[in-house]
């Protein structure tokens, strides 16, 4: 295994390490660990990939305007650390960089089937735990890794009383979002690679229940659809074997949402509350859109909208941005949602035009659920399950435009 695979499996592994102090999880020390000697190593001498150095950009960009907006509109009530704000801003922007310099012209489709069965052997391990939570107190490991786990006010103790079950994820869109991308990882080593047969089915049953028990629609309202579009582009189609395929998932949904219905239904009760009075838009968006009067993510944009459309409000004042683009419009303006739509259309636009290649296919599939589910929640400033999306991002590109390094000598 070359050193660069090794370093980007140690990225990868960190998304599930526990927090080490001041509110510090051990992804910050090898994010911003790494990024130090990378950024000494590019003023130097070294070769960053050209096509994630664009993609970098947008991101850059929206970071910067909204930090420079925040510093020049003076003093304001956060409801939110400001410096955990610029971190989700940040992270990002780090990762593409980072991985700018390791997703080099030495990195291989060998190199990606290896950190795919990476990224599925950790996601075995994070949805063991989140079953085990249903049938066992893991509290006492569980505190390692949830930075509010102690208190009745605590998001996860909330979300676990209504019977969601989210493991060491603090809430329901993290789970949903990381155990999407494994899904599709598992999808596209069993279509791509080889890959043994008991060894998938064990990983998807342990990864769809896992997704499914946190009851997250970033899951399986978007990430198990999705995975049958991907499925069907990196496949010949066959009836019979799509046939079989939807009757397994099928017949694993059926059981686990009779288990949740009768023994822990109070959140699909709410939803179907949310449908009979709201109307079906406010129960799949879990009452964001819709409905009869004005939900508080509209009404945040139209307070964006109309009193800071070009600057937003600043970094923390207000908490939650139940919404992807949200985040950018309300804290940055228009110039920071600009930033992260154009960091979206990049990669549409790589995945379109060589679509003809499995890993652009897979990109393709990356970039829309990405959209999609920003409007229920971010997805790559995500807690943990960012760093997952924004590597598996990352190595499409790369492999879906392979001829593209940037080198930079001094």
């Amino acid at each position: 295994m070359r050193r660069s695979t090794l370093v980007l499996g140690m990225i990868i592994v960190s998304s599930l390490g526990p927090y080490i102090g001041l509110g510090l999880r051990a992804e910050h020390l090898f994010i911003y660990g790494f990024f130090v000697p990378i950024l000494v190593l590019f003023f130097l001498k070294s070769s960053l990939n050209k096509t994630l150095l664009y993609s970098l950009l947008p991101l850059l960009f929206s970071l910067l305007i909204t930090l420079f907006f925040d510093l020049i509109t003076g003093p304001k009530i956060r409801e939110a650390s400001i410096f955990s704000n610029i971190d989700n801003l940040l992270e990002p922007v780090l990762l593409i960089f980072i991985f700018s310099y390791f997703l080099n012209r030495s990195f291989t489709e060998k190199d990606f089937k290896i950190l795919l069965n990476l990224i599925v052997a950790i996601s075995i391990f994070a949805g063991i735990i989140s079953i085990l939570t249903i049938f066992v107190d893991l509290e006492f490991i569980l505190r390692f890794f949830i930075a509010d786990m102690q208190g009745e006010e605590s998001l996860w103790k909330q979300v676990f009383s209504l019977g969601r079950y989210t493991g060491i994820f603090s809430q329901p869109l993290e789970a949903g979002i990381f155990f999407t991308g494994s899904l599709f990882s598992l999808i596209f080593l069993k279509t791509t690679y080889s890959m043994k047969t008991w060894y998938f089915y064990v990983a998807f049953i342990v990864i769809f229940v896992a997704g499914s028990i946190s009851l997250s629609k970033n899951f399986y309202l978007l990430g198990v659809v999705m995975s049958f579009f991907l499925y069907g582009q990196l496949s010949k189609w066959s009836f019979k074997k799509y046939l079989s395929i939807i009757l397994f998932f099928l017949g694993v949904t059926t059981f686990i949402f009779l288990f949740l219905i009768f023994d822990f239904g109070s959140y699909l009760n709410s939803l179907l509350s949310l449908y009979e009075s709201d109307g079906l838009a406010s129960a799949i968006t879990a009452g964001r859109f819709g409905g009869s009067g004005i939900t508080d993510v509209e009404l945040l944009f139209n307070k964006f909208l109309n009193e800071g459309f070009f600057m937003g409000f600043g970094l923390g004042t207000h908490l939650p941005l139940d919404n992807g683009f949200l985040e950018f419009a309300y804290q940055g303006g228009v110039f920071s949602l600009l930033g992260y739509l154009l960091f979206l259309s990049y990669g549409l636009i790589i995945a379109l035009i060589k679509n003809a290649k499995e890993p652009a296919k897979f990109l393709l599939i990356l970039i829309v659920y990405v959209f999609l589910s920003s409007m229920g929640g971010p997805v790559i400033t995500a807690n943990r399950a960012n760093i997952i999306f924004i590597f598996l991002i990352c190595a499409t590109l790369v492999l879906s435009n392979k001829s593209s390094i940037l080198y930079v000598k001094k």
